[in-house]
């Protein structure tokens, strides 16, 4: 570790630099920075979207399908079909000890 320090106080420092550094920054107001801002041209303002990118900005048009339901048939059906394999599983002992919780 002192190595490094001696080489560093060997080479002597940039005394221009470190004056450079020591100097306090400019602070702008906020005026300043409002003027600055306004200024400038901002690219965004002047883009003007291609066609393609007008066409992906539509929302997309939903077609809601239609279920015929009765009332009555909205606890019995699912909407869904289970096979009948599923129906007559018999798991495994070893599927049973997993699902036991621990």
């Amino acid at each position: 570790m002192e190595k490094k320090t001696r080489k560093y106080y060997e080479r002597g420092v940039n005394k221009e630099h470190l004056a450079e550094l020591a100097k306090p920054k400019r602070r702008i107001s906020l005026e300043e920075e409002a003027d600055i801002n306004r200024s400038r041209k901002k690219p965004s303002s002047k883009y003007k979207a291609s066609k393609r990118i007008q066409n992906l900005a539509q929302p997309k048009h939903v077609v809601q399908k239609k279920i015929d339901r009765q009332p009555s048939d909205d606890e019995t059906r699912t909407g869904t079909s289970v096979r009948s394999s599923a129906l007559t599983y018999r798991p495994t002992q070893r599927i049973v000890e997993l699902a036991r919780p621990k």
